[in-house]
């Protein structure tokens, strides 16, 4: 074996190593180590401010909770963003958790939002969750009395969903029945209510109560 083919040999060896070094980095996540670090709160402000764009929607950024980076022609970002909907409030206060990716290029000093949504809960905060959706519900059956001069009963949230929309809309299917309130499992009737929550006035509007589909 010549030189000229051991020197291919080993080229060749070497364009394979870092071939195969580089496709093990792109498509990996790793962790951010300081989701605190300016250039890591400039993408989170970026990623709520480029949603409020996109949705029409009011949330101001709180801070960074934490975050993981990719290769990928360029770089991706996904951080977990605590924000909350109407003025910003500190880091410790109540808020909500989002989960943003975004898609950097820093050569072309370009940033794109690729995804937006709220972040997975913990039992907690699903515990928390499903109180608060109980209440609203309870709400709904209690405000649509008022006004109806009905005499239904809050009995379960069955399902619902919700919209940030200058504050939170829920959508909520509840099982309500006329009279007194009976077991989960006992004779009702489901209705759709539409609540209006602005959280940090602490008020709440029912848009809409009709029976369900």
């Amino acid at each position: 074996m010549n030189n000229k083919t051991t020197f291919i040999l080993f080229l060749a060896l070497v364009l394979c190593s870092l071939y195969v070094s580089q496709a093990a980095l792109t498509g990996g996540w790793s962790p951010i180590s300081d989701v605190k670090n300016a250039r890591i709160v400039e993408i989170g402000e970026f990623a709520v401010s480029e949603y409020n764009k996109q949705s029409k929607s009011g949330l101001k950024f709180v801070e960074v909770v934490s975050g993981e980076s990719q290769i990928a022609a360029g770089m991706n970002y996904r951080l977990i963003l605590a924000d909350n909907e109407g003025v910003a409030i500190a880091g410790n206060g109540e808020s909500k958790k989002y989960e943003a990716v975004v898609w950097e290029k820093p050569w072309l000093k370009s940033m794109n939002l690729t995804s937006f949504k709220p972040a997975m809960l913990t039992r907690k905060q699903l515990r928390h969750k499903a109180l608060t959706t109980q209440k609203i519900g309870e709400f709904a059956v209690s405000e649509y009395d008022k006004q109806s001069k009905s005499g239904l009963k809050f009995v379960e949230v069955v399902s619902g969903e919700s919209q940030i929309v200058a504050g939170m809309n829920y959508r909520l299917i509840v099982a309500a029945n006329e009279g007194i309130p009976i077991a989960r499992n006992g004779e009702s009737k489901k209705y759709e209510a539409i609540v209006w929550d602005k959280p940090w006035l602490k008020s709440m509007n029912l848009t809409s109560f009709k029976p369900a589909m």
